[in-house]
C-alpha cells in the first residue's frame, strides 16, 4: 500500500512555517539588530533574539528615545499600535535597505510630534500596505525625511498594497515624503479633510530637487502638498520639481486641496518649484478625474501630461501647459455633478496636441458645453493623429437641432496665430455627424443628424415600390 505521503509534507511546511513566524516587541532604544533589544511581550521579557523576515514588529507602551539605527532590515509587518510616545521628533535610521514583507501601520497616542524613516540614498520596501490612522483623534505625522543641511532624500520608497491616510475629526494624519522616487502599486486613498499627502518636504538649501511618486489612482478628498522645511543652511530657498504619475487600471476621483502647504510657509519654495501631472494609465479605459483647490499657492498644479488612459480635471487656477500625445483628456466639473452631464472649464496658458483625443461634454437640457482655454497658443506637432469625442443626450440634442441649436462656439478657445488654426476634424457621435472647425482664436462645432438604419431601409423600400408601380404602369400603356 503507498503511504499518503503529500498531505504530511503540507503538514510539515505549514506546520514549520507557523513555528518560525513570532511577534517581537521593541524596548524603545538601541540598534534594531541586536538582540537584547527585543522582548517577546508588551511586558518586557526579554526574546533573546532581533527580528528576522519572519517577525512582525510592534512597537507598543514604550518610551522611544535616543538615535534608533538599524542595519539591513526585513521583517514580516511592522505596526505602531498608538500606545507608544517620543518627544517632539524621533527617527529610525535604516543604513542598509529596509524591507517589509507584509503591512505597515502608523497609529499615535498623541505624544510625539513627527516619526521620521531616514535613509539617505537607501530603499525601503512595503510589500503589502501602508496606513497613517489618526482615527483615535491623535495626530499621526509619519516622514520618510530628516532635517539635515544636505540632500538627505531616501533613494526608492516602494507600497506594494496601496496606501491609506485617514485624518481625524480634529486631527490630521500626514505622510511626509522627500524621497526621489515613490512608487504605489494600488490605489491611494485620503480619507477626509484632515488627510495629507505631503509629496515633498525638501531642505531649505540651494539646488532644483526633483522627486516622482507613481501610483495606480488617488481617491478620496483631503491635501497634496509641496514645500521645504524651515530648517537648512543660511535662508536658502530651494526649488521643487515634484510629479506625479498616474498609471491607473482602473478609475479614480481625488477632490481636495492641491499644492497647499503642511505646516510649512509657502516662501519656503522658490516661485520655480512645480507640481506637475502625468496621465500614463496601465488601462486605456481608465479615468482620473481630479478636483483641485487652491492652497497656499497661486496655483493648484503646474505642467499637465496625457499619454493613456483619460485624464478629467478642475483646477481652482489657470494651469500651465497641457501636453496631449495620446488617450483623452476633459475638463471636469467643480463638483460631481452624478448622474448629470459633468459640464467644467479649464485653463491654460498654453498647449501642444500631437495624440489622443479631447472630450467634451454637452448638456443638450441647458445647451451647455465644456470649456477649456488657453490664454496662449494651442499648437498641433506635424502629422498629429488628433480626434474629439462629444458626449450628449442624443433625445436632447435630436430637440436642440429641431429648435435650431445644432452648433456650439469657442469650445476651446487660443491665442491667435496658434498651430491648431485652420484643423478641421469630422467625425459621428451618437448618430450625430459633427464637424470642429479651429478658427483664428476658437473651435466651433456643429452638429447634423444622422437618420437610423431603420429610416434608410424604409425610405429605400417606398423608393423601390414606387419605382416598381411606375414601370407596371408603364408596361400596361
Amino acid at each position: 500500500m503507498k503511504i499518503p505521503y503529500r498531505p504530511i509534507f503540507l503538514f510539515l511546511i505549514f506546520a514549520i512555517a507557523s513555528a518560525n513566524a513570532d511577534t517581537l516587541y521593541y524596548e524603545g532604544t538601541g540598534y534594531w539588530n541586536v538582540s537584547s533589544h527585543w522582548w517577546s511581550d508588551s511586558s518586557g521579557t526579554p526574546a533573546g533574539k532581533a527580528p528576522t523576515e519572519d517577525t512582525d514588529v510592534v512597537i507598543s507602551g514604550v518610551t522611544l528615545s535616543g538615535t534608533i539605527n538599524t542595519g539591513g532590515v526585513n521583517i514580516k509587518s511592522l505596526t505602531f499600535d498608538g500606545t507608544q510616545s517620543f518627544g517632539n521628533t524621533q527617527d529610525i535610521n535604516f543604513h542598509d535597505g529596509f524591507t517589509i514583507g507584509g503591512d505597515f501601520n502608523y497609529i499615535s497616542s498623541g505624544n510625539g510630534n513627527m516619526m521620521g524613516i531616514v535613509g539617505a540614498g537607501n530603499s525601503f520596501n512595503i510589500e503589502g500596505k501602508l496606513t497613517i490612522d489618526a482615527s483615535n483623534n491623535k495626530k499621526a505625522w509619519l516622514a520618510f525625511f530628516k532635517q539635515m543641511n544636505t540632500d538627505s532624500r531616501i533613494g526608492t520608497l516602494t507600497i506594494k498594497n496601496g496606501l491609506e491616510i485617514i485624518g481625524g475629526s480634529g486631527e490630521t494624519a500626514a505622510l511626509t515624503l522627500n524621497v526621489k522616487n515613490t512608487f504605489v502599486t494600488g490605489k491611494v486613498k485620503l480619507a477626509n479633510a484632515n488627510s495629507i499627502l505631503n509629496l515633498t518636504r525638501s531642505m531649505k538649501i540651494e539646488g532644483t530637487f526633483t522627486n516622482n511618486f507613481t501610483c495606480d489612482g488617488i481617491d478620496g478628498t483631503g491635501k497634496i502638498t509641496i514645500g521645504a522645511t524651515s530648517y537648512g543652511v543660511g535662508g536658502a530657498i530651494p526649488t521643487v520639481i515634484q510629479n506625479i504619475i498616474f498609471n491607473n487600471s482602473t478609475n479614480s476621483s481625488f477632490k481636495g486641496i492641491s499644492k497647499g502647504q503642511y505646516n510649512d510657509p509657502a516662501a519656503n519654495i522658490s516661485a520655480d518649484s512645480e507640481l506637475n501631472i502625468e496621465m500614463n494609465a496601465a488601462s486605456s479605459n481608465a479615468v482620473q478625474t481630479l478636483r483641485l483647490e487652491k492652497g497656499s499657492y497661486d496655483t493648484v498644479a503646474d505642467n499637465i501630461t496625457v499619454k493613456n488612459g483619460m485624464l478629467n480635471l478642475y483646477g481652482d487656477t489657470s494651469f500651465k501647459t497641457l501636453t496631449l500625445s495620446g488617450g483623452y483628456f476633459s475638463a471636469a466639473a467643480v463638483n460631481d455633478p452624478g448622474d448629470a452631464p459633468e459640464i467644467g472649464t479649464v485653463s491654460f496658458e498654453s498647449g501642444m496636441w500631437s495624440g489622443g483625443a479631447i472630450v467634451i461634454d454637452i448638456h443638450a437640457d441647458s445647451a451647455e458645453a465644456d470649456k477649456i482655454q488657453f490664454s496662449g497658443k494651442l499648437d498641433k506637432a506635424e502629422n498629429a493623429d488628433i480626434n474629439l469625442q462629444f458626449n450628449f443626450d442624443p433625445q436632447g440634442m435630436a430637440e436642440l437641432v429641431d429648435m435650431g441649436i445644432s452648433s456650439f462656439k469657442d469650445l476651446i478657445t487660443y491665442e491667435e496665430g496658434s498651430g491648431i488654426e485652420g484643423t478641421v476634424i469630422s467625425g459621428v457621435s451618437d448618430n450625430f455627424a459633427f464637424e470642429a472647425v479651429f478658427g483664428a482664436t476658437g473651435m466651433d462645432v456643429s452638429f447634423t443628424q444622422v437618420p437610423e438604419p431603420s429610416e434608410f431601409a424604409f425610405a429605400f423600400g417606398a423608393a423601390a415600390l414606387l419605382f416598381a408601380l411606375r414601370a407596371r404602369w408603364q408596361s400596361r400603356r
